[in-house]
């Protein structure tokens, strides 16, 4: 995809990006952690639906417990595989977006601090809760922020066990 820029000439003939060319507005800002809670509150109701609908059709994942999918479809499958297996009954209650930066005006990188509770040992126990780093692409496609990446990072190994330190650190 190319991305074009406007320039304008200002009284003194310097040239400057047009105004609204450019990326990294507050909107834009807006929408891409609008984007970021309505992937957490998808996720937490478990609807592929709408969760599918934040996603590039080329988009992929390596998700905190180190599995990774590739394309649209791939991703839902697997977001259901976890959801039945590691994440049954796990809540993400946290996606606090700490930074975003704009490569292009169509393109974001964006980190959030994420936190998953209720998640639980083989043996039924529970488990402290899992924290870590979630880092997302995002792109502008015909005017609407998607996900294009998202990358998990837990702050400890996954699955963390009964003796973890749960959000320690962090």
């Amino acid at each position: 995809m190319i991305a074009s820029l406007f320039w304008i000439a200002d009284p003194a003939g310097t040239l400057r990006v047009a105004p609204g060319a450019g990326a990294g507005g507050q909107a834009d800002e807006d929408a891409i952690r609008d984007v970021i809670v309505r992937r957490r509150l998808a996720w937490n109701a478990r609807d592929a639906g709408a969760y599918g609908q934040l996603l590039t059709e080329d988009a992929d994942i390596v998700s905190a417990t180190g599995r990774s999918a590739e394309g649209k479809e791939s991703i839902l499958r697997l977001l259901a595989e976890q959801h039945a297996g590691p994440y049954r009954g796990v809540t993400i209650t946290n996606t606090d977006v700490t930074k975003i930066k704009f490569v292009r005006a169509d393109a974001a990188i964006a980190d959030a601090d994420f936190r998953l509770d209720g998640m639980k040992a083989a043996d039924g126990s529970p488990l402290p809760p899992l924290c870590g780093v979630l880092s997302f692409v995002l792109c502008k496609r015909e005017g609407r922020w998607l996900i294009s990446s998202i990358r998990g990072m837990p702050n400890e190994p996954f699955p963390v066990t009964a003796a973890g330190t749960g959000c320690s650190g962090h």
